[in-house]
């Protein structure tokens, strides 16, 4: 099911934040799926990984709410340990975060921060690195895979 939501008027706090986590462990992936007529049909998927099924339910997820109306859910996924995943459709949702300067597809070599008043550069860095900073050394890094 695809989703519509509203959509931030202008950049604020919870936006640039919102888009620091995104660069850091959220993904707008190019998908198609088959449709039972054989053709191709776009897809538009938001998804954001953690390995933190509490900062999901206490952090994004409320904030993804406040910011575009939309509740989302949380999956699982086991491996050698758990990933929760949380992941919605919504064609608005995402042609907006697109236009705001997402990276479509693959952003780990082409990801760039995006223009947006100086200002709120702090709080898109704390969204970085709360997803892909630590600890390196003396100091903090970032970590993007």
């Amino acid at each position: 099911m695809i989703y519509n939501g509203k959509l931030p008027k202008r950049w604020n706090k919870d936006f640039a934040y919102l888009f620091g986590l995104l660069l850091g462990d959220g993904s707008l992936p190019v998908t198609k799926s088959k449709r039972p007529n054989g053709s191709y049909q776009k897809r538009y998927i938001i998804y954001f990984l953690s390995d933190s099924k509490d900062f999901l339910e206490k952090i994004y997820i409320p904030l993804f709410k406040k910011l575009f109306g939309l509740t989302l859910k949380i999956e699982i996924r086991k491996k050698v340990h758990d990933i929760y995943i949380s992941r919605i459709e919504s064609k608005k949702v995402y042609e907006f975060l697109k236009k705001k300067g997402f990276t479509i597809g693959r952003k780990a070599k082409i990801a760039r921060i995006p223009k947006l008043p100086k200002k709120y550069y702090p709080y898109l860095l704390a969204g970085l690195l709360d997803t892909d900073g630590g600890k390196k050394g003396g100091g903090f890094g970032l970590s993007t895979a």
